[in-house]
C-alpha cells in the first residue's frame, strides 16, 4: 500500500510540474543593450533621432534635422564614453594606490 501512494505523490509532482511549464508564463528579462555610459542625455537624442528618422520621409526639413540630430547624438555619445572612461581609469587608479599601500 506504501509503494501506491508514493507512486501516485510522484505522478502528481510530474503531472503538476509539466503543466507549470507548458501553461505558466515566464518573465524573460533582457540585458539593457545600452552601455553604462548613456546618460539622460544621450537616451533622450537616441529617442529624437529615432522619431525625426521615421518622420524624415515626410520632407526636406526633417532630413536636415535628423542629420543635424544624428551629429549631435554622436558627439554626445563620444563625450559621455570619453568622461566615463576617465572617470572608470581614475577609480582603478586610486582603488590600486589604496591596496597596495596597505
Amino acid at each position: 500500500m506504501v509503494v501506491a501512494w508514493e507512486e501516485i505523490w510522484k505522478r502528481f509532482k510530474e503531472i503538476v510540474f509539466e503543466s507549470i511549464n507548458c501553461f505558466v508564463p515566464h518573465k524573460i528579462l533582457r540585458k539593457n543593450p545600452d552601455p553604462e555610459y548613456y546618460n539622460k542625455k544621450v537616451k533622450w537624442l537616441k529617442v529624437k533621432v529615432r522619431r525625426t528618422n521615421n518622420k524624415r520621409k515626410l520632407g526636406q526639413q526633417n532630413q536636415v534635422e535628423l542629420k543635424r540630430l544624428s551629429k549631435e547624438l554622436l558627439a554626445a555619445k563620444k563625450l559621455h564614453r570619453k568622461h566615463f572612461c576617465v572617470q572608470y581609469y581614475e577609480m582603478k587608479a586610486t582603488a590600486g594606490l589604496s591596496s597596495t599601500s596597505m
